[in-house]
């Protein structure tokens, strides 16, 4: 609920931001996972 809420705050550029930064973040996680579990 408070993640919908603070979407509606964020302009464009900065939701666009917050999603491709939220993408690394995910993208390298599971890098590191994948190395630790092979």
């Amino acid at each position: 609920m408070t993640m919908y809420r603070i979407e509606h705050h964020l302009s464009a550029d900065e939701h666009e931001n917050l999603y491709v930064d939220c993408l690394k973040r995910l993208r390298g996680a599971i890098r590191q996972w994948l190395q630790l579990g092979g």
